[in-house]
Parts: C-alpha cells; structure tokens; sequence
C-alpha cells in the first residue's frame, strides 16, 4: 500500500509544465455562464457562506428529485470521502483496486485499514458476475465494515454495468456493510441518469452514499464543490457534524447554482467521446496497450520494458513540458502505467505527435 507521498494529477507547480494531461477535467472548460456567475459572486465574498448550501441543495433536489435535507456539501469530493469515513466510524475498508489513490489518504486519516480486491486486468479492470464468488469470500474472510466503489472508476474510466452495481448493493446489504458510490465522472460519460433508482433510495436500512463532484464535470478543480448524497436525513446531519463551518465558499455556491443551470455537457460528451476514439487508435497504433474507457480519460500501458527508467513516457513528455499520469503509485498497477485526459482535437495531436517524437516515431 502507497502511505507516503502520491502523485496525485494536476501538480504544475513543481515543474514547468505547458500542457497539462494529467487531470480529468471536462474539455470544454468553464462554461461562459460559469465565468459571469465566478465574477458577480465576487461581491459576496465579504459575507459569510450560508452553512446549509440552501440555494445549491434546492437546485440539486430538483434535478434529481431528492430530498434536499439529504444533501451534504464539501470543498471538493475529498473532504467528503474522508469526513465520511469518520462520520461512520470506518475500520476496514474495502476498495476495488487500482482505484484513486486519494481513499487510502482518507483512510489512514481515520486510522482504518484498506482492504483490495483486486480487478482483472486482462477484462480491462472491470468486474463480471464471475468475480462475485472471490468477493464473498473476501466479505466472509475479512469483515469490512464499509467499501468504496469507483464508478466510472479511475484510473481505467470502465462504467460497471448497472446489475452489477446492484448485486454488490446488495452484498454490501447483506453483510451489513456502508456503501459509498463515487460517481465523480459519470456525468461526462453520458449515463448519469443510469443508477436514478439509487440516488433516490431513502432506506437507511441499505447504507447506500452516492458522491459527485463539480470539479471534474464543469472544470473547477481550482474552486472545489462537491456533494454527497446520504440515505436518510439522519446519517446527513451525522456527515455535517464532521465538517468545518462554512466549508463551502459563497463564491463555489453561486457558480454551482449557475452551473446546473447549463446545457453544455451534452456537447461535452460528444467531444469526449470522438476524441477518446482517436486517441485510443493512435496510442495502439504506436504499441500501447490501451485499456477500454468510457469516459475523458485513458489509461495505457508499455509493452516494452524500459531499461532505464530515466527513459520512461512520463519523464520524457515531462522534459518537453507536458505533464500525464504516472499511475505506478495505484495499488495493483506498476511502472509502466499511465493515465492521461482526453482534451480537445488541437492538443491531443500535439500529445500524439510529442509521444511519436520521443518514442523516435
């Protein structure tokens, strides 16, 4: 397990970077209406935050016709997840491994232990009905007492299918474990209504929380908004307690207003969805293994190994100024792993053609 420094994507301030590959953000930026709201927000920022979000959670229950009262909002998705696992008092948690590397943070912050199954890397890091047995035995064997499932997961970007998901609602039900569903970049994949019976559940019974995040559908990494939904109006006000007071700026609850307000992200996930496919048949046509993905990003790996590790993808790419994923650091991958964002046409040929011109292409 990875407890020391981690390479989390977005790090441009350690080296010069010019383009930066390293973060899932969506590739059409900010909306213009985004940009209007940061800037008349400004004039907020001399009053305190309202604590409850109100206007936030009114427009969320509406959109996905949930009790707002069930709504708890972070400064990003990592607040939550590691309030969360406080909140519930966490003690062995299991994740489906590689996933982000940001849980095992938020573990070891609540003292738990991480528990791993590990996904089929030769199924592209997805889980079928045929890996249900080996997870019952890790249930029986291990007792975890909450899990965390990545969906669409990261590094890979595989959406599990939605029968799958419920069999492992259930199993999680069955032995009488919490259940946090990190939905993150679902949005860009273009089946964010799939699991609408989830996100309305209201049986507390079931210890179902579902987490979603701004950052990464509308492109705020820099502003921080996210937002869990919990089973019940209880477990919510039990999530609240383990936050900081005023935790989500004035200025992030007025862009978040705004922003559920747009239309873009149809038109986002047709670009994701083009240029997935031209970076995908490129990657393989200069020897990489391309793992499937569904959504803006994909994960690759060397098929040859590097001598020297001085001479790896990302050291080069890094050396010209363009910044990828170096996933070696998620638990089940390796060296020679990487992830990197699919962008606009424009600079995902200049990735593709500085990619050639290191690897001598």
């Amino acid at each position: 397990m990875h407890w020391g420094n981690d390479m989390h994507g977005g790090d441009i301030y350690s080296h010069k970077i010019k383009h930066d590959f390293s973060i899932n953000i969506n590739p059409l930026g900010l909306p213009l209406s985004g940009k209007i709201a940061y800037l008349r927000a400004l004039k907020k920022i001399s009053n305190y935050p309202d604590q409850n979000c109100g206007a936030l959670a009114y427009a969320l229950s509406k959109r996905f016709g949930v009790s707002a009262e069930r709504l708890v909002f972070g400064n990003g998705a990592s607040e939550l997840i590691q309030a969360l696992l406080s909140a519930q008092k966490a003690r062995k948690v299991l994740l489906f491994a590689p996933c982000f590397t940001g849980y095992e943070r938020a573990i070891k912050a609540c003292d738990a232990t991480p528990i791993y199954f590990y996904l089929n890397e030769k199924a592209d890091f997805s889980f079928g009905e045929g890996d249900f047995p080996l997870l019952a035995d890790v249930f029986k064997s291990e007792k975890p007492d909450f899990v965390i499932f990545t969906n669409p997961n990261n590094p890979n970007g595989r959406l599990f299918d939605g029968k799958i998901v419920d069999k492992i609602i259930q199993l999680c039900v069955k032995n009488d474990a919490k259940l946090l569903i990190d939905e993150c970049f679902i949005e860009l994949s273009g089946s964010e209504n799939r699991f609408s019976s989830v996100m309305k559940t209201s049986d507390s019974k079931k210890g179902i929380y579902i987490i979603r995040a701004f950052t990464k559908t509308y492109a705020i990494p820099g502003l921080r908004l996210g937002y869990c939904l919990c089973p019940d109006n209880n477990s919510a006000d039990i999530l609240k307690l383990k936050l900081p007071e005023w935790n989500v700026s004035s200025v992030a609850q007025y862009v978040g207003v705004a922003l559920l307000k747009t239309r873009y992200l149809q038109k986002a996930r047709k670009m994701i969805s083009r240029e997935r496919k031209y970076l995908t048949e490129e990657l393989k046509a200069l020897g990489f293994k391309v793992y499937n993905s569904d959504v803006n990003f994909i994960l690759i790996k060397e098929t040859s190994k590097q001598e020297d590790d001085s001479a790896s993808l990302y050291k080069e790419l890094l050396a010209r100024g363009i910044l990828i994923r170096d996933c070696s650091d998620y638990e089940g991958l390796g060296q020679g792993f990487y992830r990197m964002a699919v962008k606009c046409h424009k600079k995902n040929r200049l990735l593709i053609k500085s990619i050639k011109k290191v690897r001598g292409k």
